[in-house]
């Protein structure tokens, strides 16, 4: 073992020695495995940093173990054991849990601890030299395999999401046509429509719906979309029709976000285009949100996060949701501020909020709830108490755009219901909010349509167009 003096020097040159690449390949294994089973999903500069980190605190941990020991081959395997107990601690504890479910995290923790350390010892005095070499080298055969294999596999999508980037996009020059009435089309993700709230919520929101129809809009209560995948309804949304379905990769789908008919029809027409909240993702930069954008879970988190939640430090770093919250929050400011509104100004605007989606922020008063009930479905008050605040705030909104610019259109829809409530059956989970403001007109013909064929339908009014209505399909439904 090295001399204090020459450290450094003896452990650049085991670099490439198994005991090394065996910590090295523990501690970035199931991150990697992460990213290339979700690379469609993701992008490597998500997920670098804490690929760093991980190997840092890895390799940190190898070197006061070899230190200790005064053994490289056994301190790389202690330092693997207690690596594959602690970053994937909260799999250890679900499984204790099943069987022992009263243990909680400080019950379960010590008593990993202790059994990691009895391993340990047994590892130490009681292994062989050349027992360990006989384990450290077939572990390191059999990681490099996986990572080799799992790479292999992620090829045609890397390959797919390279052609994406490095497409150019059309640099079209569009003629700006001023006065035209402006359109405001706004998306709530997973907003229930007004039949679902009252059959499964036990909740009427007659006041709403009240007011939407004294304003003039026309409300379809039986529009569904395709599908309960928010990628293809909004990608297919942009586009005008049903381009893309569940089956195909967030890669190919994000190809037909690249320049959507959409964008392409209106700037034709000689409107603006504008972003409102998450739109990033839409290719749509949002006026109030330049945050990157990063691909998220269903339940609403990121890569890192995924990760963390995963590790031993999870309950300490739990997700508390203040830049959702935020977001939510400074969208509709910037919505309800009469200072953006300029009356029959040629602007499209396109507002789409991850909202009434999960995580629940919010009570129905705009309070903070509780980050333990975040994702909580089971109790119906917090998803009801999300969509009731938000549905306050967009009546609030629709209100000062209605006195401030009374000759727009608004498009207000969602992309499907409440997916996670058991009791709704699946045909009621894709049921939307659907309701349309024409310059005060009457717009009958929207009833019953998906977001696709209304938006069709606006479109045809509004630029005298005739575009069909399609077929609603969707390649995977559920």
């Amino acid at each position: 073992f090295p001399s204090p003096k020459n450290f450094l020097k003896t452990y650049t040159k085991n670099l490439t020695n198994p005991p090394f690449i065996l910590v090295l390949e523990i501690t970035v294994f199931p991150i990697l495995f992460l990213y290339l089973k979700n690379i469609s999903e993701t992008s490597f500069a998500d997920i670098y940093k804490i690929l760093l980190l991980h190997a840092l605190l890895g390799i940190i941990l190898f070197l006061i173990l070899c230190t200790i020991l005064k053994n490289i081959n056994k301190g790389a395997i202690v330092a693997t054991l207690f690596i594959v107990v602690l970053s994937n601690y909260m799999l250890f504890e679900k499984g204790i849990n099943l069987l022992i479910p009263n243990l909680k995290y400080w019950h379960i923790l010590p008593l990993l601890l202790v059994i990691c350390l009895h391993l340990s010892y047994f590892i130490i005095k009681k292994t062989k030299e050349e027992n360990i070499n006989n384990i450290t080298v077939p572990l390191v055969i059999a990681l490099s395999a996986l990572i080799l294999f799992n790479l292999i596999t992620a090829v045609p999508t890397i390959l797919a999401k390279v052609n994406t980037f490095t497409q150019a996009n059309e640099n079209t020059n569009y003629h700006s046509v001023e006065g035209q009435p402006n359109i405001y089309y706004m998306i709530f993700d997973e907003c229930a429509s007004f039949y679902v709230m009252e059959h499964y919520y036990n909740y009427s929101p007659s006041t709403f719906y009240d007011y939407l129809k004294n304003a003039n809009f026309a409300i379809s209560e039986n529009s569904r979309n395709e599908s309960g995948n928010t990628d293809s309804i909004l990608t297919n949304c942009i586009n005008i029709d049903y381009v893309v379905n569940s089956k195909m990769t967030a890669a190919e789908r994000e190809q037909y976000r690249e320049s959507p008919e959409l964008y392409n029809l209106l700037k034709e027409e000689g409107y603006s285009l504008k972003g409102v909240g998450d739109t990033n993702w839409l290719n749509l930069e949002s006026v109030n949100n330049n945050k990157k954008v990063e691909r998220e879970s269903i339940e609403g988190y990121n890569f890192n996060q995924l990760v963390i939640n995963n590790s031993f430090v999870a309950p300490f770093l739990k997700y508390t949701g203040t830049d959702a919250a935020k977001l939510v929050l400074d969208t509709f400011e910037y919505m309800q501020d009469q200072k953006n509104i300029n009356p029959d100004n040629s602007e499209m605007t396109l507002l789409y909020l991850c909202t009434p989606h999960q995580p629940f922020l919010f009570d129905a008063n705009g309070n903070n709830v509780s980050p333990q009930n975040y994702d909580n479905w089971a109790d119906d008050q917090y998803y009801l108490g999300q969509y009731q605040f938000i549905i306050k705030q967009i009546q609030k909104t629709i209100e000062i755009l209605l006195k401030k610019d009374p000759n727009c259109i608004i498009l207000l829809s969602s992309d499907h219901g409440p997916r996670f409530k058991e009791e709704i059956p699946y045909e009621d989970k894709i049921r939307i909010l659907n309701a349309v403001y024409y310059q005060g007109e009457s717009i009958s013909e929207i009833q019953d349509q998906s977001i696709v064929n209304t938006l069709r339908i606006i479109l045809n009014k509004r630029f005298d167009l005739d575009f069909p209505l399609v077929e609603v399909s969707d390649g995977n439904k559920k």
